[in-house]
């Protein structure tokens, strides 16, 4: 070979050698950054549509527990409703309306709570201010009212615009039954959806693209940068149908005449699926990558075009080593340059990573990302810090070693949902402390995936739900306190009731007593001196008949003699119960007291009577008590007849001396029972109708109480030691 050829051949294999680097670490660089760009896109998304929808279900749970909470689930007072108010009054049904101010002062998204009737009248609104400012009273044609009658269950509704504050707002409704099933009504609160358009105008992605979250109708809740698309309704478009459906997924795509990249992703929903989607044009999406391919296929077109001059004039100017040092140091220069544009690219790289792991880093919720094995691969501060744990401690454990006990097989469950169904989302979890404390966690998960859109593991949000489990404490609590009170009402409302009973009767009783007292003064005036005279006579006409031995006189004597006592006797017992006695309390043998009374009573042979062994002490007035008792067995005598047996039995306890009187009769009909100590009740010819009240009267006096029953007749004294 040619000596002169060796120098520009060797020159030109080198050139095309630094061509061949620059080529692949070019491309490998772009490569990296054109698949950055998208997982960036796909993951500032992914972390709203997280983000939002994680607090939109928070709502949504709150509202739809509180509707099973007793308070709620109790009629509606539907008689307190005041059409000038629109429904009840500030005052009316507070267990209800304490709730809902709880439900407001601790939920920062929830403008307002309701509760229709079951025809969709507005029975109570909070704050109570919006309820009397209402322009209409019946809610039945709202979208809200009509899907949670028809599916029966809790539902999210479509967007409205409020009419006090222009703003966006959705409303949640559950519809309440009663233990037995009933439907009771409505229980609902509106979400300011302010938050959103807050929330997605503050960030990164809001700030560079359309960025636009929509109802389960594809209408609009909240959008940025309008500009981008000026012709076209979102709605319409395949992304926007997509997420409503349930999708994720991104995709270049041409709308109005202009190449976009989209992304999209579904914000679910106990009862609908939301959406959530991004356009932005291409060229802004892919700058730095479309600028760093320009740079290439430039920097390649210089080489080549170097190489081809050099080759053709290399036979020239080989023979010029000053002019061809001089080409290599401009061709060194010119290298240097391109290599320092390929570090300003790498770092420009380095600068997006460091976007997206400031969005990790400085998010509030609790992120971690684990692998298919549970395996925790990353974590952001905010969930270290919550769960007591340093990072580099976090890395690397098991997300088993992070839940608490009871939560451990719905923990392992849900992991296998994931791995089979590849979704999760607004799921109750308990996670465990290092301290070995325990809180109330909100669980949703996106899948991190590779090149090849591969899921190699996912990025789990959680959310603290300390806060909300707190108040729905409280509110258990209060609804408890409320019930309490509520039973103790009714339990005094029972206890007056029978007051108010108790001086009705009292009242029906002096009523009679003073009838009797007024009817008693003029017999005892009218009748005492005449019997008082018939007796005399008759004890004469018997004294002179027993002298003369006129049996016939001597027998009618003495029956008018009985006869004339006997209406004496009925006078003074009449009298005795309408002055009422003084007692004189001793301590007496309760059988001394039980025999004295035997033996003053007229009681057949063919009937017989058993009296207690044992004796008991017992303060009383003795012979008042003794009254009482000869009434009691006066009364078993006559029930007996001619064959039978009455039985008395006293016992003793701590405070009390029971006196039980037992006859053999036929006992007391049921009809007749509850008026027996009634005052001039009676069921004898010759009776009063004064015994019975007499004896109560006498027992009541001494602090006790007298009762009967039947079947066999007993009738039970009770009286205090």
């Amino acid at each position: 070979m040619n000596d002169n050829l060796i120098l520009p051949i060797i020159f030109i294999l080198v050139v095309f050698a630094s061509v061949g680097i620059i080529v692949y670490f070019f491309e490998a660089q772009n490569g990296k950054l054109y698949q950055l760009t998208i997982d960036r896109r796909n993951t500032d998304l992914d972390s709203l549509a997280t983000i939002l929808g994680d607090r939109l279900n928070n709502t949504f749970d709150i509202i739809s527990s509180t509707s099973s909470l007793p308070t709620i689930m109790v009629p509606p007072k539907i008689n307190l409703i005041n059409k000038k108010l629109h429904g009840i009054s500030q005052d009316d049904d507070m267990p209800r309306r304490t709730v809902a101010i709880d439900i407001l002062r601790n939920v920062n998204d929830v403008e307002t709570v309701r509760f229709l009737l079951p025809n969709g009248d507005m029975y109570m609104l909070e704050p109570y201010s919006n309820q009397i400012n209402l322009k209409q009273d019946n809610f039945a044609s709202f979208n809200y009212y009509k899907e949670a009658m028809i599916t029966q269950k809790p539902y999210l509704s479509e967007v409205y615009q409020s009419q006090s504050t222009g703003h966006n707002t959705t409303v949640i409704s559950a519809p309440v039954f009663s233990e037995n099933g009933t439907l009771l009504g409505i229980w609902g609160g509106t979400i300011k959806l302010q938050f959103i358009q807050d929330y997605i105008s503050a960030h990164y992605l809001g700030k560079t693209a359309l960025v636009a979250v929509l109802d389960q109708y594809g209408d609009v809740v909240a959008d940025t940068n309008h500009e981008i698309l000026k012709n076209t309704t979102l709605k319409d478009l395949d992304i926007s149908k997509k997420a409503l459906n349930g999708e994720t997924g991104n995709k270049f795509e041409t709308i109005e005449n202009k190449k976009m990249f989209v992304s999209y992703h579904p914000i679910k929903t106990p009862s609908s699926t939301w959406a959530m989607v991004a356009v932005r044009p291409y060229d802004e999406s892919f700058v730095e990558y479309e600028t760093a391919q320009d740079e290439l296929y430039l920097m390649i077109v210089g080489v080549v075009t170097f190489v081809t001059i050099f080759g053709l004039y290399t036979r020239k100017t080989f023979h010029s080593s000053k002019k061809l040092i001089i080409e290599l140091e401009k061709s060194q220069a010119k290298l240097k340059e391109q290599y320092e544009d390929v570090v300003r690219l790498s770092e420009k790289v380095t600068a997006s990573e460091q976007k997206y792991r400031d969005l990790y880093e400085k998010s509030p919720d609790l992120l971690r990302s684990i692998d298919l094995n549970g395996i925790i691969t990353d974590c952001n501060d905010a969930y270290a810090k919550s769960l007591g744990y340093s990072r580099n401690e976090a890395i690397g454990m098991s997300i088993l070693d992070h839940t608490a006990e009871d939560s451990l097989t719905e923990m392992s469950s849900q992991f296998k949902e994931w791995k089979t169904s590849g979704n999760i989302i607004n799921k109750d979890i308990w996670l465990k402390r290092k301290n070995g404390t325990t809180f109330p966690a909100l669980l949703s998960g996106t899948n991190i995936n590779d090149s090849v859109d591969k899921v190699i593991g996912r990025t789990v949000s959680l959310r603290d739900m300390t806060e909300i489990y707190n108040i729905q404490k409280t509110v258990e609590a209060n609804n408890q306190r409320l019930q309490e009170q509520y039973q103790e009402m009714i339990e005094l409302v029972k206890k007056l009731e029978d007051l108010n009973e108790k001086l009705r009767k009292e009242k029906e009783q002096s009523a009679k007593l003073a009838i009797i007292g007024e009817r008693m003064s003029q017999i005892n005036h009218n009748l005492r001196n005449p019997l008082n005279v018939i007796m005399g006579n008759a004890e004469l006409m018997n004294m002179q008949s027993t002298k003369s031995e006129d049996e016939n006189v001597i027998k009618k004597s003495k029956s008018i003699m009985i006869a004339a006592d006997s209406m004496l006797v009925q006078i003074e017992e009449l009298m005795s119960f309408i002055r009422g006695e003084t007692l004189e309390l001793d301590n007496k043998s309760l059988n001394q007291i039980l025999g004295n009374a035997v033996n003053l009573v007229k009681i057949p042979q063919t009937v017989s009577i058993q009296l207690p062994e044992q004796d008991i002490v017992c303060k009383c007035d003795p012979n008042k008590l003794q009254v009482v008792l000869m009434n009691l067995f006066a009364n078993a005598v006559e029930a007996i007849g001619n064959n039978g047996k009455i039985t008395i039995r006293s016992r003793e306890t701590k405070n009390e001396v029971v006196i039980e009187v037992e006859d053999s009769g036929q006992g007391i009909p049921n009809d007749i029972l509850p008026k027996i100590f009634d005052p001039l009740f009676t069921t004898k010819k010759s009776g009063t109708g004064l015994g019975l009240p007499y004896c109560k009267n006498i027992i009541e006096q001494h602090g006790g109480t007298i009762s009967v029953s039947t079947n066999p007749t007993v009738f039970t004294i009770v009286l205090p030691k």
